[in-house]
C-alpha cells in the first residue's frame, strides 16, 4: 500500500505541475497513462489492499486511503479551474471523470461488502477533507457517485429482503453529505445500470419504495432482535 500510495503522488504531482521550457512534452497518450495509474491504484485499493481490521497493514491501508482522497479532490479542483489549461490533468479531465475512467474503475469487479467498505471510508476522507477546505464539494466526482447510489437502490431489490446491508447504508449517507437532491433525482434523469439498461428513477419513486421498504425492514428486524 506504501508503494501505491507513493505512484499516486507522483502521478498526481505530474497532472498538476504547470509545465515549463525545460520540462519533457507529454503527448495525450501519456497523460491517460498517468490517469490509468491513478484509477488502477483505486481499483487496488478496493479489490486487493489487504482490509487488516488492526496493525501494520491497517495503518498502511488507512495512508493509502488518505492519499487517495486527498490528491483526487487536488486533481478534482484542478479540473474544475479555468485557469488549468496548461497543466497536463486539463488534457484528460473528461476521459478521468467520465464513464471510461473514474465509472468505469469504480464498477469494476463485485460490489462486495469489502468494496463498498472501502469506498465508504474513501468518501468519509474526502468529506474530512472538504469540511477541513470551508466545505468545498467536488464536483468532477459526483456522476460516478450519484451512478453507484442508484446502482446499489437498484441492486438490493433484487435481494430476498429487499433492503440494503449496513456498509451500503454508510456509503450512501456519505454519497448524500456530497452530492445534492438535484444531483440524484433530476426531472427527467436517468442512470446507467448496465452496459444495456437504463433506468429512470424519481424522488417520489425513492421515498414511496426504496426508502420505506428499508425502514420497515431494519425496523422489523430490531423489533425482532
Amino acid at each position: 500500500a506504501a508503494i501505491v500510495s507513493a505512484v499516486i503522488e507522483c502521478v498526481t504531482f505530474l497532472m498538476l505541475r504547470r509545465p515549463k521550457e525545460n520540462h519533457p512534452q507529454f503527448s495525450l497518450d501519456c497523460w491517460r497513462k498517468c490517469g490509468q495509474l491513478l484509477l488502477e491504484s483505486l481499483v487496488y485499493f478496493f479489490m486487493e489492499a489487504p482490509d487488516s481490521g488492526y496493525g501494520p497493514a491497517a495503518a498502511s491501508l488507512d495512508g493509502l486511503c488518505t492519499t487517495l482522497s486527498r490528491d483526487i479532490l487536488k486533481l478534482d479542483t484542478a479540473s474544475c479551474d479555468e485557469g488549468i489549461g496548461d497543466r497536463g490533468v486539463s488534457n484528460i479531465a473528461n476521459w478521468l471523470w467520465g464513464e471510461e475512467g473514474l465509472q468505469s474503475a469504480l464498477f469494476r469487479g463485485k460490489n462486495d461488502s469489502q468494496k463498498v467498505r472501502k469506498l465508504g471510508c474513501l468518501l468519509k476522507s474526502i468529506l474530512i477533507q472538504c469540511n477541513e477546505a470551508d466545505g468545498m464539494k467536488p464536483k468532477s466526482l459526483i456522476p460516478s457517485f450519484v451512478n453507484f447510489f442508484h446502482v446499489i437502490i437498484l441492486s438490493s431489490g433484487d435481494r430476498s429482503n429487499k433492503s440494503c446491508t449496513g456498509d451500503e447504508v454508510k456509503l450512501l449517507l456519505n454519497i448524500m453529505e456530497i452530492c445534492t437532491v438535484d444531483d440524484f433525482f433530476p426531472v427527467r434523469g436517468k442512470v446507467k445500470f448496465s452496459e444495456d439498461e437504463m433506468v429512470t428513477i424519481s424522488i417520489e419513486h425513492f421515498c414511496v419504495n426504496d426508502l420505506l421498504r428499508w425502514i420497515l425492514v431494519h425496523s422489523s428486524i430490531a423489533t425482532t432482535a
